[in-house]
């Protein structure tokens, strides 16, 4: 199991970043061309019919435009290669999701050229790649960071619930029926493993399943972490400083400080009075 986890990594992970990055790249291609050259009352007419597909089940849509492709026959000769398999898949998987990061990021970027600041910079003869590069981008790109790394999540949710309905990542062998063979993986990755771990369910090995679902919580986990880190560096570019917590050794000798310089009863004595003593 272990073997396949590390084989398969490269295949997820890899393709998984791919698929998140296009669909993050043509999305803000879409949006700059949604929010500089469409009207209003044309965005707001697109933004109803782009919300209606939040509620498409998009594993259904890619389980029926995908299965032609991907399963393949137990004893029937493939009529696409692997690589022309994967690359199939990329594109499905990538097209489904483009109309919608197109209006997310053209709202992002339509609400900040309605600032002040963009305002006074199309006063001051700035054109609109100036603009965008330097007023709108620096503002946009911690969004995209976040909007990269929930593209990257739903692709892997995606790669499980095709998993559980035997199509793989790559390509799909359906077992023979006679011989009750369970459906294999050609590249091993981790949502073949699920469908493989699904099937033997029969067995009663429960617990087979439980190795790949932690590789994709741990890649899960992982890609939070990369985002709250682009966050803060983002953040520290225009100012903003994540609080931090003081040690216990820089409280104590911030006390030791005020303490030293506090008024007291001692130090508020007349001149005479000291040279008595």
């Amino acid at each position: 199991m272990l073997d396949q986890l590390i084989i398969g990594a490269k295949y997820t992970l890899v393709f998984g970043f791919l698929i998140a990055f296009l669909r993050v790249a043509i999305g803000l291609c879409g949006g700059i061309l949604f929010a500089f050259s469409i009207s209003k009352r044309k965005q707001s007419w697109l933004s109803k019919i782009v919300d209606s597909i939040h509620f498409l089940p998009l594993t259904l849509i890619a389980y029926i435009l995908l299965k032609p492709i991907l399963q393949l026959g137990w004893e029937m000769e493939p009529s696409y290669t692997i690589s022309e398999r994967i690359l199939i898949e990329i594109i499905i998987l990538t097209v489904l999701v483009i109309p919608l990061t197109t209006v997310l990021i053209g709202k992002d970027i339509t609400n900040i050229l309605q600032q002040e600041f963009i305002t006074s910079a199309s006063v001051l003869g700035g054109s609109r790649f100036h603009i965008l590069r330097h007023h709108v981008m620096p503002h946009l790109f911690p969004k995209l960071t976040i909007l990269f790394g929930q593209q990257f999540i739903q692709v892997l949710f995606i790669f499980i619930h095709l998993g559980m309905l035997d199509l793989f990542f790559g390509g799909t062998i359906m077992g023979s029926a006679m011989f009750n063979e369970p459906p294999k993986s050609l590249t091993n990755e981790w949502s073949g493993v699920i469908g493989n771990t699904v099937h033997s369910f029969k067995s009663g090995q429960y617990w087979l399943i439980l190795f790949p679902l932690l590789a994709f919580m741990l890649s899960i986990f992982a890609m939070q972490l990369i985002i709250n880190g682009i966050k803060e560096v983002q953040q520290a570019k225009i100012g903003i400083t994540a609080k931090k917590y003081k040690s216990k050794r820089t409280i104590n000798h911030k006390e030791n400080t005020e303490n030293m310089f506090a008024p007291t009863s001692n130090r508020f004595q007349l001149v005479h009075d000291k040279k008595a003593r």
